[in-house]
């Protein structure tokens, strides 16, 4: 999938903007109802609610075309990332939604790293650490993994999760804007088409495996290497 265009950029940009301080007023004004209004009806106060709830959609799909429109290539501002820590920060900021912390296995290889935009890893590493959160199984403990590797085709990183899985005739569509694979699921659907659009400008390669029927889902992510790019030894040797 390719960089929006300006003109689509210049699109979502203006959608997001235009749309975010009406509907922030409609859920201020229904928090102002459940405030002021002690004895709301039970009917009233489904509708606060759902207002509240409808809101907090819309500006989830405000914020995912925001962060959309506003995809650049990486230009100079490339270095190599750790991907380690960037997948450790964006599982500590998710978590915190969770009763239970999940379990957590790491198998880092200490291989190259991957040169890139450090906003782009960070976008990436979020989306996937939400989306392993958000579909995970009720009736299991969740369990998340991370892993590295590098090999002829450049540097790449996996999650795996043990959540409710994909539906192989699915996951052609998992990456086209706002598709759903459960339209009840939190969330506008726009995760892995934000992490798609990202992949492409480095010619990287987003592969999906799951299975409805078997447990779970790894989303594995390549970067290419480039002629001129850091490794982690290079990277080390040049320090200091």
């Amino acid at each position: 999938m390719s960089e929006p265009t300006l003109t689509n950029r210049e699109f979502l940009s203006i959608v997001s903007h235009d749309l975010r301080t009406p509907i922030r007023q409609l859920s201020q004004f229904s928090q102002m109802l459940a405030a002021t209004i002690d004895d709301l009806t039970g009917q009233q106060q489904q509708l606060v609610e759902f207002i509240e709830a409808s809101s907090k959609s819309c500006t989830e799909i405000m914020d995912a075309l925001d962060n959309l429109s506003h995809i650049r290539p990486p230009g100079n501002e490339v270095q190599p990332v750790d991907v380690v820590l960037c997948f450790k920060s964006a599982l500590g900021a998710a978590i915190a939604q969770l009763d239970t912390a999940p379990h957590i296995c790491i198998a880092d290889r200490h291989t190259e790293l991957p040169v890139m935009n450090h906003t782009h890893a960070k976008t990436i590493l979020d989306c996937l650490v939400d989306n392993a959160i958000k579909f995970r199984h009720p009736d299991r403990e969740l369990e998340i993994s991370f892993s590295t590797a590098s090999d002829q085709n450049g540097c790449s990183f996996e999650i795996t999760d043990n959540g409710s899985g994909i539906a192989e005739s699915f996951i052609g569509q998992c990456k086209t804007i706002f598709k759903k694979y459960d339209r009840n699921s939190a969330g506008p659907g726009l995760g892995l088409t934000l992490v798609d659009h990202i992949i492409a400008l480095y010619g990287g390669l987003l592969s999906i495996q799951s299975n409805e029927r078997t447990v779970g889902t790894t989303v594995k992510i390549t970067i290419p290497f480039d002629k001129g790019q850091l490794n982690m030894s290079d990277n080390l040797l040049n320090t200091g």
